[in-house]
């Protein structure tokens, strides 16, 4: 133990005898912190920003006439797209003109109503749409043509709410209309069936009373006959009687002819009623029929138009998101802040291997064990380790802002973090020599895509995914996002558990195959910088 602080002390003893040391060590610590708070500043929070993306905007919407008004809806979105200043409008003069300003770079993306928009939107065909054009340049910036696909989906649907708000409203006043219409409609079809009612009937009493006066004709053509052969009788009698006799026959004869025309009239009148009953009884079972059709009708009518309970607004939108969100970030830079953290401590963990001479020992520790030999690397590097996580950790409180609710579980993770990243390096450079330092920038890069940070690492797939839940780097970010966040339910202790074992782990593998040391004389011994 004596000759491991002894070597401890031979390392430390650099500092004095070289003094740029202290500025090496400033420098060092301050790196990590440098790296992540300007990173993070520049994505601090783009979004406010978008006033001042110039976007390129043409205006060929030439109007339509609907119902004997002038509409121009590409006049009234320019409108509300300029009020919202959302973006830096850049009014061009045609499609060509925005394609060009894109193609220079001088716009992000472009807007174009054409010329047939209003005509077509008002229309609403499904077969031939009114189409919002939006130019964009992925090349240039895929975010910013990223946020230009956004916005073309969100204006196009707020369109449709707009567009369908103003036929809902127009659909509403219509029924509104149609309910008196419907109204008067029922009264004057009760007023049909009454009349009806009261025609069947009249026609039923005239069918009946007409059948009586046929069979009272008929009675009185029969007493007209029984007359007649009276009369006949009393003709053919009278005439054998003198003096007086011929001229009772004559009467007779008289009275006889005027019953022929009598029993000629009961007959004809007699035909004639029975057609008139006949006639009524048809006319009775038509109106009967009229009456049946109409009561049906004014059954079927409702009394009043039932109307949508809702408004225009509504119908127009009828489902909206209830978005319920959990481990609110309130800044897109703050989402960054786990991420750019652990890459920032690799970086000063490598930063290290640039000032120290971790694969060179003095001569006079070479009976040293491996154990202390590489105890006494870490034991020179965790004082820099420990500043630079708290100058990191002050960083994040102080200079981003950043509301931290634990502070020392931050830089206690951020600590470890380093201090397993350190062990990392410490282990590929006594195992591999220089070519070690190369390997841990390649694996600082490949980290970069595997650990998840600015996007879900399902979204990189192949071997990033694959590797993802083995990275140190993973296990510092969702550590730091449990503390930050309360994400995984605030269980960071899990992942600074797995962090430690990892350190161990390489800490063995460093014990094993780190031995690749290079011993200098004592007085040759000194830091890797020239000094």
């Amino acid at each position: 133990m004596v000759k491991f602080f002894d070597a401890l002390k031979f390392e430390y003893r650099l500092y004095k005898k070289y003094p740029i040391l202290f500025g090496a060590f400033c420098i060092l610590t301050l790196v990590p912190s440098l790296y992540a708070t300007i990173y993070l500043s520049s994505i601090w929070d783009p979004y406010s920003n978008l006033k001042s993306l110039p976007v390129c905007f043409t205006n060929a919407d030439k109007g339509t006439e609907f119902r004997g008004q002038q509409i121009k809806l590409g006049a009234e979105v320019e409108k509300t797209l300029k009020d919202r200043n959302d973006f830096l409008y850049q009014d061009q003069a045609s499609k060509e003109d925005i394609q060009k300003q894109i193609a220079k770079g001088d716009c992000y993306f472009g807007v174009i109503i054409p010329e047939n928009f209003s005509q077509l939107a008002l229309v609403g065909r499904s077969e031939q749409q009114a189409k919002l054009e939006v130019f964009l340049s992925e090349g240039n910036s895929f975010m910013a043509s990223m946020i230009g696909k956004k916005f073309g989906s969100e204006l196009t649907h707020k369109l449709n709410e707009t567009l369908n708000k103003k036929r809902w409203e127009v659909l509403l006043d219509k029924l509104e209309s149609s309910s008196v219409g419907l109204k008067n409609l029922k009264q004057g079809a009760f007023q049909l069936r009454d009349g009806a009612k009261k025609l069947d009937d009249g026609s039923g009493i005239l069918a009946q009373k007409n059948a009586e006066l046929s069979a009272g004709l008929e009675k009185i053509q029969s007493g007209a006959r029984k007359i007649k052969e009276g009369t006949n009788k009393l003709k053919t009698e009278s005439a054998k009687i003198p003096i007086f006799g011929e001229k009772v026959s004559n009467g007779a004869g008289q009275i006889e002819g005027g019953l022929d025309q009598l029993i000629a009239g009961l007959v004809q009148a007699t035909d004639g009623s029975k057609k008139l009953t006949q006639g009524a009884e048809q006319v009775h079972d038509g109106l009967g029929k009229v009456y049946a059709g109409l009561d049906l009708m004014y059954s079927k009518i409702p009394a009043k138009v039932d109307l949508p309970e809702g408004d225009a607004e509504g119908m127009a939108a009828s489902i909206s998101m209830d978005a319920k969100i959990s481990d609110i970030v309130q800044k897109n830079g703050i989402a960054f802040a786990p991420y750019f953290t652990a890459l920032s401590l690799w970086v000063g963990a490598i930063m290290l291997t640039f000032i120290f001479q971790l694969q060179h020992l003095p001569q006079s520790v070479v009976e040293l064990s491996q154990f202390k030999k590489l105890a006494t690397k870490i034991g020179l590097a965790l004082p820099i380790l420990m500043a630079q996580s708290l100058l990191i950790t002050l960083s994040m409180a102080y200079v981003l802002d950043i509301q931290l609710q634990h502070p020392f579980t931050f830089w206690l993770i951020a600590f470890c973090g380093s201090l397993t990243f350190f062990t990392i390096v410490l282990t590929l450079i006594t195992s591999l020599g220089d070519v070690g330092r190369v390997v841990a920038l390649i694996f600082l890069i490949f980290q970069l895509g595997a650990a998840g940070g600015a996007f879900p690492v399902e979204l990189s797939g192949g071997i990033f995914a694959q590797a993802h839940s083995y990275l140190p780097i993973t296990d510092v970010v969702k550590a730091l996002r449990a503390v930050l966040f309360g994400t995984y339910n605030g269980e960071w202790y899990w992942f600074l558990a797995k962090l430690l074992s990892i350190a161990l782990f390489v800490f063995i593998l460093a014990w094993i195959f780190g031995r690749r040391w290079r011993y200098i004389h004592d007085e040759d011994y000194k830091p890797a910088i020239n000094v």
